[in-house]
């Protein structure tokens, strides 16, 4: 299934009937998102949609609102200002007049990595229901199998459902062989090497991650290949391997989608690392925390506010001047926002007893 046909196909048009600029809206999202130019896209995106409106194209309209989201949600992890345009946008392509076009079943991902990103583990079932109803109406002959399998595997990575993930993992796998198709490479490859890294099956996941790649993931995709590379060390207990493997600050913060990892593995070197227990360090930790926060992020925000706790706490030595007791108070109020517990009460009262 080619879902990019129709595209091209819009574009000639497009641009033979002398609306040049949409063409070139609809040539440069896709790109601009892959290759984390938001701010660029930031500035014409409202335009093509209403452009699009204005013309009556519908698919085209839909087009562009889906990689609008995919740059919200995907790439700068902003859901909390998202959930509603994604639901809409959900409704908006299941209408007779725009349930054909290929982009619509693209949506889904979006839904689904909305509510992955604002509360993975509290959305789970959700998750899974969404991307498994996808999933019964297309194929691997088309591009966006892989990334509704993503989704679904990525539900079960955040149940930390391991076992199953990689039962689901092999299924697709032998859908793609089945279809005359290559195995997946990109995102699904990856979150196998995550699950071994986290299962304490490192080497298996050393070997699985040199096959990694994505001809059309951009530089996102390559900063996850490294930072995942360095997740795999952390767990392995590999510390100044991964240390030297992770990307500096100034870097993830360019990466928004890798905060929570390079937080979890920056937080097992300072804890393991004589030589980085410093106030420094746990700075940014918090830095990214409160970034989080402010994005919506809200599961994995209260994750890396409990890890800079700790670190107060453990390296005694770093004079740190962030205030625990406001962290726990920013805890509190995340709690209320998740969409379930898991914990979360046991977390605060256990970080409020250090």
């Amino acid at each position: 299934m080619d879902i990019w046909s129709w595209v091209y196909e819009s574009h000639a048009k497009l641009s033979e009937n002398g609306n040049e600029k949409l063409a070139d809206y609809m040539d440069s999202l896709p790109s601009d998102t892959v290759n984390s130019e938001h701010d660029k896209l930031d500035n014409y995106v409202k335009e093509a949609i209403e452009l699009a409106r204005q013309e009556g194209l519908n698919w085209v309209e839909l087009f562009l609102r889906h990689w609008y989201l995919q740059s919200k949600i995907l790439h700068r992890h902003e859901p909390k200002d998202m959930i509603k345009e994604a639901v809409s946008l959900l409704e908006f392509s299941s209408r007779d007049d725009n349930r054909d076009c290929p982009q619509s079943t693209c949506v889904v991902q979006d839904l689904a990595s909305c509510y992955g990103i604002f509360d993975g583990p509290g959305y789970v079932e959700e998750r899974l229901a969404v991307a498994s109803e996808s999933l019964q109406k297309i194929n691997p002959n088309w591009p966006c199998y892989s990334c509704i399998a993503a989704e679904y595997a990525d539900a079960l990575y955040d149940a930390k459902r391991f076992d199953e993930c990689l039962t689901f993992l092999k299924k697709i796998d032998q859908d793609y062989v089945d279809a005359g198709l290559a195995k997946d490479t990109s995102g699904l490859l990856l979150t196998k090497v995550q699950v071994f890294a986290v299962t304490s099956q490192s080497e298996k996941a050393r070997k699985l991650v040199k096959n990694v790649s994505s001809w059309s993931g951009g530089s996102s995709f390559s900063l996850s290949v490294t930072m995942t590379k360095a997740f795999i060390e952390v767990h392995d207990q590999q510390y100044q391997k991964a240390l030297e493997l992770l990307p500096t600050f100034d870097e993830a913060k360019e990466s928004p989608v890798e905060f929570h990892m390079w937080a979890e593995i920056r937080y097992h070197c300072i804890l393991n690392l004589s030589e980085i227990q410093n106030a420094d360090n746990i700075q940014q930790l918090h830095e990214l925390a409160l970034d989080m926060e402010r994005r919506g992020v809200y599961r994995q925000t209260f994750d890396v506010f409990g890890w800079v706790i700790e670190l107060i706490k453990f390296c005694k030595s770093s004079q740190s001047d962030i205030s625990v007791p406001d962290i726990l108070a920013k805890m509190t109020k995340l709690k209320s926002l998740l969409n379930k517990d898991l914990g979360a009460t046991e977390r605060i009262e256990e970080l409020s007893c250090l």
